[in-house]
């Protein structure tokens, strides 16, 4: 697995009006202009969009496609993060393929990504634990993947603060191999989660994984 810095999302403030601007919006592929009196209008909405890898299809001969989406929707649990480093894994090649559609239906297109590490810019109103300009890394539960992109919002639980002796890129790598090895020590030795009554199950997503973020931040 390798970590790739992959984008410090520029100021992505767009300019209204004009006949070049709207000749740059119709390139894009997103808009077809019918009625120039509509420029202004679709101009403001594309002040939401961000730049992303695209999965449009799957197959091992498909490719990701640089393109533009719809910024994330940022929910009361989250924790909107500027991507500054982005982990690339078999397991998004393995998604890409299809190998998990039956588990993991995601519905094309979209953006594959489970590691990150980057910068939060936005927080939900009932994120407790972290504020805007926090240093972060997690790994994105199931169904809210998509870290090959500007932005990604992710649950506050999956969340951690970076550790200061780490890069970017560095603290990038570490989340999914990480929590595999971890989920493997702990099923394999049968322990019991400290902070519950029973048997742990760490599945993608479960708590523990912030615990897991957190005690590297100690080391």
């Amino acid at each position: 697995m390798t970590a790739t810095k992959y984008v410090d999302a520029p100021n992505r403030r767009v300019d209204v009006g004009g006949t070049s601007h709207e000749t740059q919006l119709a390139a894009s592929g997103l808009v077809s202009f019918r009625d120039r009196s509509r420029t202004r209008a679709i101009a403001v909405v594309r002040e939401n969009i961000m730049k992303a890898f695209i999965l449009d299809r799957y197959g091992s001969k498909s490719t990701l496609r640089a393109g533009e989406m719809a910024d994330p929707q940022v929910r009361e649990d989250d924790v909107l993060v500027q991507v500054h480093a982005a982990g690339v894994n078999l397991l998004d090649s393995k998604i890409r393929n299809g190998e998990f559609k039956m588990i993991l239906p995601y519905r094309v297109p979209f953006v594959l990504g489970h590691d990150v590490a980057g910068i939060v810019v936005r927080v939900g109103a009932h994120v407790k634990h972290f504020k805007p300009g926090d240093e972060v890394y997690a790994r994105p539960a199931d169904h809210r993947i998509g870290t090959f992109a500007e932005l990604v919002a992710l649950q506050e639980k999956d969340v951690a603060l970076k550790p200061k002796k780490l890069t970017m890129e560095e603290a990038a790598s570490i989340p999914l191999v990480g929590l595999t090895a971890w989920q493997a020590l702990v099923e394999a030795s049968g322990r019991h989660c400290r902070d519950h009554n029973q048997h742990s199950e760490y599945r993608p997503g479960s708590q523990p994984r912030c615990r897991c973020h957190r005690g590297l931040q100690e080391g």
